[in-house]
């Protein structure tokens, strides 16, 4: 492995205690990015993404947010882009006025489904009106703080109601992620006796209200696919053939690819988190795809998935995702709708012709037969 083709463009940065109240000090941050700053550096790195995790960071106060944004000294021609990730809990107009001051991206995170009602006096989650207070305040005229809401799918909610509330909540940005799953901790449905591609089913029927929608909310799952299904290259830990550039940083160990302090209070280079092996898989999880994966005809599209929703105790990461059917039958129909508004002759000219799951699912199919004391049934 050369190092050197090894880097990433996007740390996450843990700001709290895996067992702690305390966030992380001024002076542990200030090692963690000194460490960052050098490795842009090294790699002349354009493009620098800092996210902060953790959702009490907020209550040090903005005097604490000014004190770690005088630790971010990158050379000039970097362009860095600053998140928070919070839950919305204590958002004021205060805290607003300084999101927008110093251009940080607010990423609002949804911990559990969005349960709501078309009635709009009546919302059925005390989370979700912890949320909309949030999303108030960031959406007041002539603040319009940049924000994206990330919010887990529920696929038994009614896709109408949620677009409602998408709509009537003016969130202009949402990212929907699926339940943390795979092959030796399925998704609800696969022990429920459910559709086979709940997922995917919902997704499809979402995307239907999104796309005839002439004022739509911009949706980071399907501006994806929209340009995978146009071979434009998106990065996306899900999507696509991209390298997965993002690393997660904290102090008390690693859940995924994580480093933190080591005791003598040292940071580990960033080039040393790919050091393990499930650090270096990651890293090339869209390029070293499984035998189903690599025989697939929507392996550029697909890219097998989350890295992590691939494991397996028998195969460890060697897999299709535990939710193979349900970006099958999202990025099929997304595709598919739009190459039939395609001219003849432009469709010609690109070369893409319509394909069905049943047709997708025969290419892959002697490879799972063959391997069916190898691969997890999908």
């Amino acid at each position: 492995m050369n190092p050197k083709e090894i880097f990433c463009n996007e740390v996450i940065i843990s700001v709290m205690k895996e067992n702690d109240s305390n966030p992380i000090s001024i002076k542990e941050l200030e090692l963690l990015l000194l460490e960052q700053r050098e490795y842009v550096i090294e790699y002349g790195i354009k493009n620098f993404s800092i996210a902060f995790d953790g959702y009490d960071f907020i209550h040090e106060g903005i005097e604490h947010l000014k004190s770690v944004l005088g630790l971010i000294k990158f050379p000039l021609h970097t362009n860095i882009q600053l998140y928070i990730y919070t839950n919305g809990a204590i958002l004021t107009k205060d805290w607003a006025l300084s999101f927008k001051k110093y251009n940080i991206l607010i990423k609002i995170f949804n911990e559990s489904y969005l349960k709501v009602s078309n009635n709009l006096d009546v919302i059925r989650n005390s989370q979700v009106k912890v949320l909309t207070k949030g999303i108030g305040i960031l959406n007041v005229p002539g603040l319009e703080v940049n924000y994206e809401l990330i919010s887990v799918i529920d696929y038994r909610a009614d896709p109408s109601i949620i677009y409602n509330f998408i709509k009537r909540h003016a969130i202009k940005r949402l990212e929907f992620v699926l339940p943390e799953a795979n092959h030796n901790s399925y998704p609800v449905y696969k022990t429920v006796g459910h559709h086979p591609a709940p997922y995917g089913k919902w997704l499809s029927e979402f995307f239907e209200l999104w796309y005839k929608d002439n004022d739509k909310p911009f949706i980071r799952m399907f501006n994806q696919l929209i340009n995978l299904t146009f071979d434009q290259g998106v990065v996306s830990q899900t999507f696509g053939n991209s390298y997965n550039r993002r690393i997660y940083l904290d102090r008390n160990g690693y859940s995924g690819i994580r480093t933190s302090l080591n005791n003598s209070g040292a940071v580990p280079t960033l080039n040393a988190v790919y050091g393990n092996d499930y650090n270096y898989q990651n890293f090339h999880a869209k390029k070293k795809l499984c035998s189903v994966c690599s025989h697939c005809l929507i392996k550029k599209n697909c890219g097998g998935g989350a890295f992590s929703t691939r494991f397996s105790m028998d195969r460890s990461y060697d897999n299709p995702s535990v939710y193979c059917l349900d970006l099958l039958k999202i990025i099929l129909y997304i595709f598919n709708k739009l190459i039939a508004e395609l001219p003849n002759n432009k469709r010609d000219q690109l070369d893409l012709d319509f394909l069905s799951i049943e047709e997708a699912m025969r290419a892959i199919d002697d490879i799972r037969i063959k391997n069916t004391s190898k691969y997890i049934k999908l």
